[in-house]
């Protein structure tokens, strides 16, 4: 029996919410899907959530940034 997957075209996204108090130390963000390593930030990580972020209309991600290793592509949708 063979599996059978159809390719939708739509990107996978990850919501991830910062907590906006301590700037001390870089860190690196590192891709869920792949391992590299996708931006640095000086915040706490508050949440890591698989998905779209909240479905409200006014609020909107503060950046959007994407995985730089050429087979994963995944969103990374940043909320403060």
């Amino acid at each position: 029996m063979r599996l059978q997957y159809k390719e939708t075209g739509i990107k996978s996204s990850i919501a991830i919410f910062l907590d906006n108090s301590h700037r001390t130390e870089v860190k690196a963000l590192h891709c869920a899907v792949c391992g590299y390593v996708v931006m640095q930030y000086y915040d706490n990580l508050k949440m890591f959530v698989p998905g779209e972020g909240p479905m409200e209309l006014d609020s909107k991600p503060m950046a959007t940034v994407q995985c730089h290793n050429n087979q994963c592509k995944t969103l990374y949708d940043i909320y403060l």
